[in-house]
């Protein structure tokens, strides 16, 4: 994702300051050792309708070997935690454990991702503005639509690193 800028000035401190950051609490929830329990609750709650991963095995290899893989799935999803260092193919476990905090720090506007918020909000809204626009005694004004997945898909590491280091994410989850 993004280029390999290993430094560069993406963020202004001042301003991130005063936005939201996490509770010291959810910063050690994040850093937890996870359980077995969990590890087999994240792993039961994907869909089977999900691509294969780089390795091409899907969700139904997982599943249905549970009982023969457990025990490496277990340690290698476990190490991470411990090391930072994980295959890319296992990282559910990391992405459920964000999204327990992530709602905290992200603006209510934005829905991508966030459990809980639907799009259709944010469609609500916009036609309701583009319905005011015929109105009389309004000010000029006009609407722009962006492609907002680009946007995502050349963001920079350096940049996201800064973000959640000023959102007080523990260096350790950072990493």
């Amino acid at each position: 994702m993004g280029s390999s800028a290993h430094t560069l000035p993406a963020i202004n401190k001042l301003i991130m300051n005063k936005g939201p950051s996490l509770s010291q609490q959810q910063r050690s929830d994040l850093c937890t050792i996870v359980t077995e329990q969990e590890i087999y609750t994240v792993l039961m709650a994907i869909g089977y309708d999900k691509a294969p991963g780089l390795d091409e095995y899907n969700v139904v290899f997982f599943k249905k070997s549970w009982a023969l893989i457990k025990q490496d799935v277990i340690k290698a999803v476990q190490e991470f935690f411990v090391t930072g260092n994980m295959y890319k193919t296992i990282n559910h476990a990391i992405i459920t454990r964000l999204q327990k905090v992530i709602a905290s720090v992200i603006s209510e506007a934005q829905v991508g991702f966030i459990p809980g918020r639907r799009i259709s909000d944010n469609i609500m809204l916009a036609h309701e503005l583009v319905k005011g626009y015929t109105r009389k005694n309004i000010s000029l004004r006009c609407m722009i639509k962006t492609d907002l997945q680009k946007a995502y898909d050349l963001e920079e590491c350096i940049y996201l690193q800064q973000v959640m280091e000023e959102m007080k994410f523990p260096g350790k989850f950072v990493a």
